[in-house]
């Protein structure tokens, strides 16, 4: 009879295998969305405003973490924004987003509100500059699933005003929340390989809109935040490449190797 070799993987091995296993998953099937905020072209009320909404989600199962980096808003006001259901087109015309984002049609809300819009992200101030820095999640909005009910090509809008979470008195309450007119705008990009380079169209509830998607920034520019032992978020730096990404799933596979 011929000889077997048999290999029993320690169990301390194993334990270490299988976190590193489920962490190699998770990485790779991350999402990362990008929203290149610009100012409404058919008006001059938003002409100073810049800046970028950040979307991750590890997984389908997983909360979406949102990270909105805005300046050039005035001082110390409080401003809606939602994520709409149409792209916003080339023109930068931010009302041919549509309306908000709401693929189970029911009436606007909060964010923490049982019945709401998919789209609706409540509201922040800024601060003596002009500016904000905002880190949330939400239980509705997702970068995965199918093209009716994920975030993805469509439009994020920053009001003029305050929204009224649906709790004010006027008939716009419900559908709108009173935010008044669209300041800003940019559409949900999926970070890519191709992602500074990106040229195509996008098709929402029939309608489709060639857009160009040329971001101030590279991958290697990216801002990446993280939270500190007080919950504070910091920018640290700009290190989010594919190539980073395509490194770190290389060496965890000689880790697990070397632990054989």
């Amino acid at each position: 009879m011929g000889s077997h070799l048999v290999y029993n993987v320690p169990k301390l091995v194993q334990s270490k295998m299988l976190p590193a296993a489920l962490l190699l998953a998770s990485a790779l099937n991350a999402k990362t969305a990008i929203v290149q905020l610009k100012p409404d072209s058919t008006s001059n009320l938003g002409a100073t405003i810049s800046g970028t909404v950040k979307f991750e989600q590890p997984d389908k199962n997983s909360l979406i973490k949102i990270t909105l980096d805005i300046k050039g808003l005035a001082a110390g006001t409080t401003h809606g924004w939602h994520v709409h259901n149409l792209p916003v087109p080339p023109s930068q015309n931010c009302t041919a987003a549509g309306p908000h984002f709401n693929p189970m049609n029911k009436t606007h809300g909060a964010p923490e509100d049982e019945v709401r819009h998919y789209g609706d992200l409540g509201n922040f101030v800024t601060d003596y500059k002009g500016d904000a820095f905002v880190v949330a999640t939400d239980r509705l909005l997702s970068l995965f699933g199918d093209t009716a009910v994920n975030a993805l090509n469509r439009g994020l809008v920053i009001h003029q005003n305050a929204d009224d979470l649906g709790r004010g008195n006027s008939s716009l309450s419900l559908t709108t929340g009173n935010a008044g007119g669209r300041l800003a705008c940019g559409n949900i990009v999926e970070v890519t390989d191709s992602y500074n380079t990106l040229t195509g169209t996008s098709s929402i509830d029939g309608v489709t809109v060639t857009q160009s998607v040329a971001p101030a920034y590279t991958l290697s520019d990216a801002p990446v935040y993280i939270t500190t032992a007080n919950q504070d978020y910091h920018l640290v730096s700009g290190a989010t490449t594919i190539g980073s990404a395509i490194a770190f799933v290389l060496a965890l596979g000689g880790f697990l190797l070397g632990m054989l």
